[in-house]
């Protein structure tokens, strides 16, 4: 009986070695999987962050191209209305 009880216990020693293998990938996984997310975390604020900025810069632009618009459009006025002595 001695022998049947051994080879039992060295079944249950097998699978706890097994398990306890088993569980410390898992717990290698999820902090390999934990740093992919606080770098994921990063990048995003960073494009977050870069996305704001080129906004702000669009319209910046945008805006200053609307006001050397209309700059050239009331220079174009003042020729055209030179043409007929209006004007300065």
């Amino acid at each position: 009986m001695s022998n049947e009880t051994s080879q039992v216990q060295n079944v249950v020693d097998f699978f706890k070695g097994f398990a306890a293998q088993q569980m410390a990938y898992v717990a290698t996984f999820q902090a390999e999987v934990a740093k992919w997310n606080a770098l994921q975390a990063a990048q995003a604020e960073h494009v977050a962050g870069e996305m704001q900025k080129l906004t702000k810069e669009s319209f910046s632009y945008a805006n200053d191209m609307t006001a050397e618009l209309r700059k050239a459009q009331l220079a174009a006025a003042k020729k055209g209305l030179a043409v007929f002595g209006v004007g300065s």
